[in-house]
């Protein structure tokens, strides 16, 4: 990489000071969000199985990929005979407009799924609704105190590498920057809010701001290859457009047998956690509960490891598991690494745009 021009760096350096502010009041906000929320305890199962089943046992959710939308909905109505699930598959774009239109209209989902960086965007549009469960406690660390975002699934994020391109996949993402790697990379584009957001924002508040930028600057200088979608991304490395990428453990650990491609593990990595939410505006709110609740079940953990997701839970016998697939030396970031940017992304991509624009 060639050094960052004095003039360039400061340049960038007084984008970043502008805006530091409102990253770290988005920290301190986030965290005052979730001291104040104070959820009224969660019912019983028997309960709230009493009261879903009065409402008729309807409930509407948005997924964003078909094999949960057909398992789920099964798994769920095996559990709940009575219940008629009708799982809707969108993806994560469409699943956010719906949302922040229906929430005018106060008519649509019951439940929705949510990706990494977009909670906040439904609850400041008041289209989110916050609910203690009784399987709440499974999740341990991953609890949301506020009761907004019910994690159902992690979606691990590693350095996708093809060997026969590329040999050496450092666990510095730092190194990234460095000319070494000119025209090896691929991600996602940066405003899908998915796993290259996550990837760029997760090492900001460790790095400081100058290091940050020069690590930006250097991925820009090496011609990173932006695709749609974090798996366009992996199938890049896969037919030998890159031979690296940022990516998930869930397309390698799907691709076929014989597929080159590997997962490489590095320091500081993401926590991606898809959640299920539930509408301000549920026209079956119990009904919601008790899907969102199965969804956390042992049950319904099963089901998603199941389809090469690693579930929330981290039960007896997950093959997806984080304690099976993650080194101990590798762990996963605490949520408060970027806990600033999911509570306001924006100050992030407006910092991105300069490097790869819209």
């Amino acid at each position: 990489m060639e050094e960052i021009s004095r003039r360039n760096f400061l340049k960038l350096a007084a984008a970043a000071v502008a805006v530091s502010s409102g990253i770290e009041l988005s920290n301190t906000v986030a965290n005052a969000h979730a001291a104040k929320v104070k959820l009224p305890p969660a019912l019983d199962i028997k309960t709230l199985v009493k009261k879903a089943q009065a409402e008729g046992g309807e409930v509407v959710v948005y997924v964003g990929s078909a094999d949960l939308g057909t398992l789920l909905a099964d798994g769920f109505k095996k559990a709940y005979p009575w219940a008629n699930p009708n799982l809707v598959v969108s993806s994560t774009g469409a699943i956010r407009t719906k949302i922040l239109t229906e929430v005018n209209a106060k008519k649509g989902a019951d439940v929705f799924s949510s990706a990494p960086s977009t909670p906040f965007i439904f609850i400041r549009a008041g289209a989110a609704a916050p609910v203690a469960l009784p399987n709440d406690v499974n999740l341990k660390e991953l609890r949301d105190p506020t009761g907004y975002r019910h994690p159902y699934a992690q979606n691990i994020m590693c350095i996708a590498q093809n060997p026969n391109l590329a040999s050496y996949v450092p666990t510095d993402i730092f190194e990234f920057s460095k000319p070494q790697f000119k025209s090896q990379f691929a991600m996602d584009v940066p405003d899908n809010l998915g796993v290259s957001a996550l990837f760029l924002a997760s090492h900001r508040k460790a790095w400081g701001d100058k290091k940050w930028l020069q690590w930006l600057q250097g991925l820009d200088d090496n011609n990173i290859l932006l695709t749609s979608s974090a798996t366009s991304s992996y199938q890049a490395v896969l037919i030998g457009q890159r031979g690296l990428a940022a990516g998930t453990i869930a397309d390698i650990l799907s691709q076929p047998e014989g597929a080159p491609v590997k997962a490489n593990w590095y320091t500081g990595a993401a926590p991606y956690i898809q959640a299920f939410m539930k509408t301000s505006y549920a026209a079956n709110p119990y009904s919601a509960d008790l899907f969102i609740n199965w969804v956390t079940s042992i049950e319904g953990q099963k089901i998603i490891d199941s389809t090469n997701r690693t579930p929330s839970v981290d039960f007896a016998g997950a093959k997806n598991a984080v304690s099976k697939l993650v080194p101990k030396k590798f762990p996963i970031a605490p949520y408060s690494s970027i806990s600033g940017y999911v509570f306001n992304p924006v100050p992030y991509t407006e910092i991105w745009h300069k490097y790869w624009p819209i």
